[in-house]
């Protein structure tokens, strides 16, 4: 469920990307997943955590995933500048990729000792701390100049 949202809209995102503030995008999408996240903790805590109420989860955490991608990448362009774009995108796939290995790991400890409210917890906590980051930024406020095509020709582009 994760994967489904990139294969069905990763290519459209990419062209809206270009065309919406890209600070907003972002924090649509973080608002979003942590809200996604808050209604699973909730449900925890009421005894009520359903597979299906996950699989939401999931799906949406697609969506921003595919979101997040050529967003961020563009957010970053804009903050380091074209010179230290390959330090920065260094930088971002290797947190990327410890976040791969060590999230799982510690998802899997507080879901088999405290249960899934606990690591839903975390995520939550995560993303407060990641639209807190967001909302600092400088960059990204303004949206690119309308372009003259629409998004299927600039897509075919």
């Amino acid at each position: 469920l994760r994967l489904v949202p990139m294969g069905l809209f990763g290519a459209f995102i990419g062209v809206f990307a270009d065309r919406v503030p890209r600070r907003s995008a972002l924090l649509a999408v973080l608002f979003i997943h942590a809200a996604a996240v808050a209604m699973i903790v909730i449900a925890d805590a009421f005894g009520d955590l359903q597979v299906w109420q996950a699989a939401v989860v999931c799906f949406l955490g697609g969506v921003g995933w595919a979101t997040d991608h050529p967003v961020r990448r563009l957010l970053m362009g804009q903050a380091v500048g074209a010179r230290r774009m390959g330090t920065a995108t260094s930088l971002d796939v290797m947190g990327s990729n410890a976040s791969r290995m060590a999230g799982p790991a510690l998802g899997g400890v507080l879901l088999a000792t405290l249960g899934p409210g606990a690591a839903f917890a975390l995520a939550l906590l995560l993303y407060v701390a990641a639209i807190a980051t967001a909302s600092r930024l400088r960059v990204g406020t303004i949206a690119e100049p309308r372009r003259a095509t629409g998004v299927l020709p600039e897509l075919r582009e």
